[in-house]
């Protein structure tokens, strides 16, 4: 779009381009958006093609499995994938850009080489257990709890919005581990936790959207047993451990929406100027001004 780019980046666009050539016309039909075994099943798989196409994880570091792209190149990946029409990451999402990276950055070795492989490969889903019903984003006001017996925790509590839940494999959950002290500020005593969604205890409700979608879901634990070495970081240190979380949530996660923004806006300019509406100074500065905000987000 307008990036500047060395010769050995413009290399790498060009062999991006032609492996999307060759690959895209033999993915299977995309499912129905509301056949969410299906989306996985989908997603994971084209998850697969870019992990055995060296792709996978482009930007994360090398020692995670990465490719230790520049940002410069991890952008290029976006800007020609979504040229193309290629799938996004879907069921991947956090997985990939949450709690892999989380995981990647504050992960013991043991835990990284356990639930990296299997984000980068597309095995293994995960989704995000942050938000509670009397919390809303007030997340320091969780009231899930999680008490320790032997080499578990047992968690009780709800969580809403979880992204993916019903076809996760695992979640990063966020839980109360101390209680709210006077003393303390309330983001103390919070734990980060990688809870298996098949343990005996989690119960999944999907939420419809006023849309019709049902990617998000409520997750009900009734004395879920987790083991310790499942925690993230330090005991009642998840708050910072969690804002580990949001910086990859809130740098690059949703760029490859801000390029496909900018795609359909074009799309728009010439179907205007096709159709002759371009005459429409109403139109022509609704445009402008959706372009001048999807430039700066860029």
């Amino acid at each position: 779009m307008d990036l500047t780019c060395t010769a050995e980046e413009e290399e790498f666009r060009a062999r991006l381009a032609e492996w999307l050539g060759r690959t895209l016309p033999g993915l299977p039909p995309r499912p129905d958006p509301l056949d969410w075994p299906g989306r996985r099943a989908y997603d994971t798989g084209w998850q697969r093609r870019l992990y055995d196409a060296g792709y996978a994880g482009l930007h994360w570091p090398v020692d995670a499995g990465g490719q230790g792209a520049t940002p410069t190149q991890h952008l290029i990946f976006l800007e020609e994938t979504e040229k193309a029409g290629a799938p996004y990451v879907g069921a991947n999402f956090v997985g990939l850009l949450h709690a892999g990276p989380t995981i990647a950055s504050e992960g013991t070795p043991e835990q990284r080489a356990r639930w990296l492989p299997p984000v980068l490969r597309g095995d293994e889903v995960w989704c995000q257990g942050f938000s509670e019903p009397g919390a809303g984003s007030d997340l320091a006001s969780l009231r899930t709890r999680a008490w320790r017996d032997g080499d578990d925790y047992v968690i009780s509590g709800s969580k809403v919005w979880t992204s993916h839940a019903e076809v996760a494999d695992w979640c990063e959950l966020l839980v109360r581990t101390a209680p709210v002290s006077e003393d303390e500020p309330k983001h103390r005593g919070i734990s980060w936790l990688a809870m298996p969604m098949d343990a005996p205890g989690v119960t999944v409700r999907p939420l419809r959207t006023l849309a019709g979608s049902t990617e998000f879901a409520e997750v009900f634990l009734d004395e879920v047993r987790v083991p310790v070495t499942h925690r993230v970081g330090a005991e009642n240190d998840g708050w910072r451990v969690t804002m580990v979380t949001l910086s990859y949530e809130r740098g690059t996660a949703f760029v490859g929406e801000v390029v496909a923004c900018r795609r359909v806006l074009g799309e728009l300019a010439r179907e205007a100027r096709e159709n002759g509406r371009w005459d429409d100074a109403v139109l022509r500065r609704r445009l402008g001004r959706l372009n001048a905000e999807f430039t700066a987000l860029w």
